[in-house]
């Protein structure tokens, strides 16, 4: 019986010490994949913020307004049309630059988004370009502007084009063109638009000297309400009201108007798109880094205090064995 004793003691030791080399494979198997996790958790909460909460370099955006105007007199629709594009040759890691084309037109006879001054339609009210460089995170123009522009860039103060990420319910400088100067956008309300929060900020002038129309000077006055998504810093409606008269108070051009509903929603899906990659990435994405690489790590280290006790089970028997024999 001692040959078959021997032999069974042999399978018995070969079978254990596989299967502690499976447990202590494993555990560290789940170690290291915890850690992993874990250090995707904090990435993604520390890290990735600085990276995603940036303005892209490769945007290029055309917004809609409609309203009416009062011109000469008469009372017209119109339809306001803003294209602002990236330059990313000429923007760098933290600032980008922007060339902007605005367009005002009578909306009248399936009009274009914008025409030319010898229009048959006579259907033109304005139209101007812009050009300016902006921080990409806090959204404010850069003090050094022709450094991306050239020198004879017109220099711009304050907010542009879009609110800083997560914007605050404060007070912030925004620009004006018609003023040449940056006006005071003031917080006013917090309200819901389609399930988004969005911030209004309200923006006054009154009675600026102003150029209102081409070589002709005169007095500007604006009330523009800003609706904007607080952590992107993106605009989702804009609605304006604006009175130029010459220098005595004689109307020239009044306009009133507001996003398109198609440019609305367009923006407000955009906005549910940003968000829902911003909470992926910076909440969801943590929260399962940390939940999934804890338990890896404590099952990893259970798994390893248990092959401990197992090995020194074994020896204690082994001892045993050998004491009785």
């Amino acid at each position: 019986m001692a040959p078959v004793t021997r032999l069974l003691g042999c399978a018995d030791s070969l079978a254990y010490q596989e299967g502690r080399t499976v447990r202590k494979t494993l555990a560290i198997i789940l170690i290291f994949v915890g850690m992993f996790l874990v250090v995707i958790g904090i990435l993604a909460q520390f890290y990735a913020p600085d990276r995603l909460e940036k303005t892209p370099l490769d945007v290029h955006n055309v917004t809609h307004l409609s309203g009416t105007a009062e011109l000469g007199g008469e009372s017209v629709p119109i339809k306001i049309t803003s294209t602002t594009v990236t330059d990313s040759d000429k923007s760098t890691d933290n600032v980008v630059v922007w060339n902007n084309a605005s367009c005002v037109v009578k909306d009248e006879d399936d009009v274009p988004d914008c025409v030319s001054t010898d229009d048959p339609g006579n259907r033109l009210i304005s139209a101007s370009t812009d050009q300016f460089a902006t921080d990409r995170v806090n959204g404010l123009a850069v003090a050094d502007a022709t450094k991306y522009l050239g020198a004879d860039a017109t220099p711009h103060v304050g907010l542009v084009n879009k609110w800083p990420f997560n914007a605050q319910k404060k007070t912030y400088p925004y620009w004006d063109d018609t003023v040449g100067a940056a006006v005071d956008a003031v917080y006013q309300s917090t309200k819901d638009l389609d399930g988004i929060e969005v911030y209004v900020y309200k923006l006054t002038v009154d009675k600026a000297p102003a150029s209102i129309a081409e070589g002709i000077d005169g007095l500007y006055s604006a009330n523009t309400e800003f609706w904007v998504e607080p952590r992107t810093g993106d605009i989702l409606n804009q609605i304006e009201d604006q009175v130029r008269t010459t220098t005595d108070g004689s109307p020239v051009l009044s306009i009133q108007a507001e996003f398109t509903d198609k440019q609305q929603k367009d923006s407000i899906a955009s906005s549910h798109d940003n968000l829902s990659k911003l909470d992926l990435l910076e909440k969801w994405v943590p929260l399962v880094g940390y939940i999934a690489g804890a338990l890896c790590l404590i099952a990893g280290i259970l798994l390893t205090l248990s092959t401990r006790r197992r090995d020194e089970g074994s020896s204690n028997g082994t001892r045993e064995k050998a004491a009785v024999a």
